[in-house]
Parts: C-alpha cells; sequence; structure tokens
C-alpha cells in the first residue's frame, strides 16, 4: 500500500501523508474536544492553498512532527484518542497552523496592534478565543474596518485589562520567557506554539 488515511494522527496536521506530500491532501478530520471543526479545516484551506500556490513548503522534518504531534494528542486526550483519532486540542492546533501560514496574531504583531487599533487588540487579547484572529494578518486576511465592526461587539474581561489583573498577566509572561531562556519545552506541539495573553503583555 503507498499510504494509510485509516488514521489521520499519520498524517502532518492530519492533512498530508508523507509518502504523498501535496499530491493528495484531506481536509476537514481535525476535529477538536472543544470548539468547531469548520475554522480548523478553513485554517487547512489556507495552509493548502499556499502551499499550492508556491508561497509555503512542507516541513523537511514532517515524520517528526506527526510524531510530536500524534504524542500529545494521545496524552491530552488519553480515553478518547483510541477511537477517534480525528481529536485533537482547539487552541494548540488553530496555533500551530496559525504559525505554520504567518498568521497567529501575537508577538511584535500586537505590540503594533495596540497602537494601531486598540479596540481589537483588547478583545483579542482580554475577549473570547475567536477564530477571527486569525484573519488579522497574513495572506488570506480580512481588512481592518470588517474586524473593527466585528470586534466592537465582543465582549472582553477588563479584570485582565487593567490594574492587578493586567500585573498578573505581566508577570506571568516575565515567567514564561525566563522559562523559555533555561531550555524549557513550552510548545506542546510542533510549530511554535506560545501563550498569546502571556507573550504579548510583557
Amino acid at each position: 500500500t503507498l499510504a494509510d488515511f485509516g488514521d489521520v494522527r499519520l498524517l502532518f496536521k492530519h492533512m498530508y501523508h508523507p509518502n504523498l506530500g501535496s499530491d493528495i491532501v484531506l481536509g476537514g478530520f481535525a476535529r477538536p474536544a472543544f470548539g468547531a471543526i469548520p475554522p480548523c479545516a478553513e485554517m487547512q484551506a489556507r495552509y493548502h492553498a499556499l502551499v499550492l500556490a508556491g508561497k509555503k513548503e512542507l516541513p523537511a522534518d514532517m515524520d517528526d512532527r506527526i510524531r510530536r504531534d500524534r504524542d500529545f494528542e494521545m496524552k491530552r486526550f488519553p480515553k478518547d484518542s483510541p477511537r477517534l483519532s480525528a481529536l485533537t486540542d482547539y487552541l494548540f492546533y488553530m496555533e500551530s497552523m496559525a504559525d505554520l501560514i504567518g498568521c497567529s496574531p501575537k508577538g511584535e504583531f500586537l505590540r503594533k496592534l495596540k497602537k494601531s487599533h486598540p479596540n481589537i487588540h483588547k478583545r483579542v487579547m482580554f475577549g473570547p478565543i475567536s477564530a477571527h484572529a486569525y484573519r488579522l494578518r497574513g495572506e488570506h486576511g480580512a481588512d481592518f474596518a470588517a474586524m473593527e465592526k466585528y470586534y466592537g461587539d465582543l465582549p472582553f474581561s477588563r479584570f485582565f485589562s487593567k490594574g492587578p489583573g493586567a500585573m498578573f498577566i505581566k508577570v506571568h509572561a516575565m515567567l514564561l520567557d525566563i522559562m523559555q531562556g533555561l531550555g524549557y519545552n513550552l510548545r506542546g506541539v510542533s510549530g511554535e506554539v506560545h501563550n498569546r495573553r502571556g507573550h504579548t503583555c510583557a
């Protein structure tokens, strides 16, 4: 058999078989325990479009990444993983796909966003996790006028946006940076996965 698609955890990001690369791709086989399939499928489609356009390449260490992702998901969901091969963690999957695409709202981008669009920044940082945040940058991104309209209706936590709550977030970010500096692996899955709210408040 050239390729076995029976277990999507043997595919890179539940999409690409190492033996076939981008010739055949599965879409929609990332099923988050909490969250929804469509946002994950959208990220898959965005990444595959970039691969087909020659703007992104599949990683050379695909086998290693598949193994790391598989180990993470099996440990994350020890009871349900054996019977649900598509099961994954929503935030980690979305962030790892966003890193591949180049659309993760974090780091220097968020620091600039705080100055240029404070209303959006406040809700990305202290509001509910929304797939719209991955449309703020990168290929296939939406315009900020539309985002202002959408994010203006989202609630956000005022506790973490100022006062003691904001100080807690800053201290948390500093501790994460120190731990990474000491060599602790905080990634969780393949791709540069970070805690968005922590790393962007330092």
